[in-house]
């Protein structure tokens, strides 16, 4: 199977609160049964229910759940989980998404891989379609990316496809339980230890994942027909799905324009796109 094998790691925290681990176990169910799988990864984020959450996945198979003693946030506890995986090529997902049978064997269609390449899904339902963005993005034709009316939901797809070795590279030395502060202080704000700063920088965490690996000279491509669930299946969680970005405090909406200046500087150009 050789390169067809793939390390799924999924973030975790207070799970119970999620219909009693019911979202988390839906998560787990389709990369439990796919053969290109060889193990999945639970990073537990510092939870109190960590003991609850071992009992309710624990029968599944290629499972291992690693527990962080303190809390790192959602992107801190997503580094930790490419960094603990074992093989060469990690699909990061959050714990209430849920993939088709077929989404892990698209993953592996995508050979010869490039390692330079982070690959996102294309559509997220029931509300990040953005299939129109399908293709490969760079710092070179950021502009048209970030012009685009759908840049908002390309930036902000968490479920990445990674080198886990480039990915490691790029993005260790923002290791730890505080990445936040290892951000510039784009607020002004000086003393980030409000846990209102926190849930900001957390829930942009897809915006600023792809555009460190796009100025680090890496390119994020958007997969045709690589479809998944964004929420449980149940109808209770598709009537009340929310991401983190939607429940995060209102000043998140000032980091998007940040980065995305940051990211044309980085090409030259001085255009401001819109986040409408």
């Amino acid at each position: 199977m050789g390169w067809r094998v793939i390390s799924f790691a999924v973030t975790a925290y207070e799970e119970s609160r999620r219909n009693n681990f019911a979202w988390i176990r839906e998560c787990l169910a389709p990369a439990a049964a796919h053969p290109f799988v060889s193990e999945i990864i639970v990073v537990d984020d510092g939870s109190s229910d960590v003991n609850g959450l071992a009992a309710a996945i624990a029968g599944t198979p290629k499972l291992r759940l690693e527990h962080l003693e303190v809390n790192h946030g959602v992107f801190g506890a997503k580094l930790e989980s490419v960094i603990r995986a074992s093989r060469p090529w990690v699909m990061m997902a959050d714990s209430d998404n849920v993939f088709g049978a077929d989404y892990f064997g698209r993953l592996a269609a995508l050979c010869p891989f490039n390692a330079g390449t982070l690959y996102s899904p294309s559509f997220g339902k029931p509300a990040l379609d953005y299939r129109e963005m399908v293709g490969r993005w760079t710092v070179e034709n950021c502009a048209e990316l970030v012009k685009h009316r759908l840049s908002g939901c390309g930036l902000n797809t968490g479920n990445q496809f990674v080198s886990r070795g480039a990915f490691v590279a790029q993005f260790m030395r923002y290791r730890g339980p505080r990445f936040d502060l290892m951000l510039p202080d784009y607020f002004g704000i000086g003393d980030r230890s409000d846990l209102k700063w926190r849930r900001v920088y957390d829930s942009a965490d897809s915006f600023f994942i792809n555009k460190e690996w796009m100025l680090g000279g890496g390119a994020m491509e958007i997969v045709p027909n690589l479809a998944y669930i964004h929420g449980s299946l149940t109808p209770e969680h598709q009537r009340l799905v929310r991401s983190s970005w939607e429940q995060a405090p209102a000043e998140k909406d000032r980091l998007p324009p940040i980065f995305t200046r940051e990211l044309l500087d980085a090409a030259g150009r001085k255009a401001v796109a819109s986040w409408a």
